[in-house]
């Protein structure tokens, strides 16, 4: 299994595991580069399939880390943070600690989340944003590595 195949995903738990990628994520992954150019470029944009749910993203170099929210008439409710870093930096040993890393951060790539105030009473939106955050990652590895569709 290559690097691009697999990922080191470490959950708002803790729990760290090494996931891989799927043939059957590969449509998701590809149609996440839209989504990525536009939220890294404006700084955020809707989730999609997920309605309500939007990000806020911001790229230093090869490393990424998104904020989704709740998108609600009354104001954003953040639910979740996540980073994702593709190669070893001081920069990624930084953003680590941001998404409440502690110790040594595992091997790159990972993606490591952690909960927003939002996420007490948004149990369902947290479930749904699990393959999001995933599917999300390995995309902003093809875009640093250069792989796959242009960005739309």
């Amino acid at each position: 299994m290559s690097s691009e195949d697999a990922i080191w995903h470490v959950t708002v738990d803790g729990h760290a595991a090494l996931t891989t990628r799927l043939a059957s994520d590969e449509p998701v992954i590809d149609a996440m580069a839209g989504h990525l150019h536009r939220a890294v470029m404006i700084g955020r944009d809707p989730i999609p399939p997920y309605p309500g749910l939007a990000a806020l993203m911001t790229a230093e170099g090869p490393d990424l880390l998104v904020t989704v929210y709740l998108d609600r008439a009354d104001g954003p409710v953040p639910l979740l943070s996540f980073g994702v870093a593709t190669q070893p930096s001081a920069n990624a040993a930084r953003l680590w600690g941001i998404v409440g890393g502690t110790g040594e951060p595992p091997p790159t790539p990972w993606c490591a989340a952690k909960p927003e105030i939002g996420a007490h009473d948004n149990g369902a939106e947290l479930a749904l944003i699990e393959d999001y955050r995933r599917c999300l990652a390995f995309a902003w590895i093809d875009r640093v590595r250069g792989v796959g569709a242009a960005e739309s």
